[in-house]
């Protein structure tokens, strides 16, 4: 008996409508922390361990509603070419959308909500931007996203406001990002986790349940999902 994505878990006859709360908080937070570690894992496909940014973010992830891959034609290419790529995307056709318009093909982006805020970032060049509710002309779960300042483009604010901030040397420190985060958007960090230390070789390792073929549902679920009240 198959389950499948937990982040269709508001669809009709979805089986995640059947597991608690707490369960099901457990598992997206497996799902987008499992999307960043993969953009940050296709971003070493190039040679750049970018550590410092993906312990950043890690931080944010118990907070996160949703969040999406933005892949250019790089790491399109990429994905539908390896076998293990292929089997980790393989969730309900809607694993990520193609980034289009951007004049490095290398470029991908990572979106996600958080609050009542959307963050877009860049995985080369491009920063980061940070939209509130009602500011951005796009959706997280449109099929095709854009890389331009344009209407609808992921870097639509950039011609009223610019970007919130870039990844220059520093911008983690207390009295950048995390400010601005904190003070114009009301955004803080959820926990200090361990930092990642990268290796370049190392194998792509995601739970079964991202690979759209899941075994019922992981075993963490399961042990809370007896005791929910149906």
């Amino acid at each position: 008996d198959l389950w499948a994505s937990p982040e269709g878990h508001d669809l009709a006859g979805s089986k995640w409508k059947l597991v608690s709360k707490p369960a099901l908080a457990m598992v997206l937070n497996w799902v987008h922390e499992t999307n960043l570690r993969l953009f940050f894992k296709l971003l070493k496909e190039r040679g750049v361990a970018d550590d410092e940014r993906l312990n950043f973010w890690l931080k944010f992830i118990p907070q996160v509603k949703s969040s999406r891959l933005a892949l250019g034609p790089t790491s399109q290419r990429l994905v539908e070419s390896r076998a293990d790529y292929k089997k980790v995307f393989k969730r309900d056709g809607h694993a990520y959308s193609q980034l289009r318009e951007d004049q490095n093909p290398g470029n991908d982006a990572f979106l996600m909500t958080i609050g009542n805020c959307l963050i877009v970032d860049f995985s080369i060049g491009g920063g980061c931007y940070v939209y509130k509710h009602g500011e951005n002309q796009f959706n997280i779960t449109d099929k095709y996203h854009y890389s331009s300042t344009s209407r609808k483009g992921l870097k639509e604010k950039y011609r009223t406001e610019g970007m919130d901030f870039a990844h220059t040397p520093g911008w983690t420190d207390a009295h950048r990002a995390p400010l601005k985060l904190r003070k114009e958007y009301g955004i803080t960090p959820s926990s200090v986790r361990a930092p990642v230390v990268s290796n370049l070789n190392q194998s792509i390792n995601v739970r079964d349940y991202f690979t759209g073929g899941y075994s019922p549902a992981p075993e963490e679920v399961k042990s809370i999902a007896k005791d929910t009240e149906l």
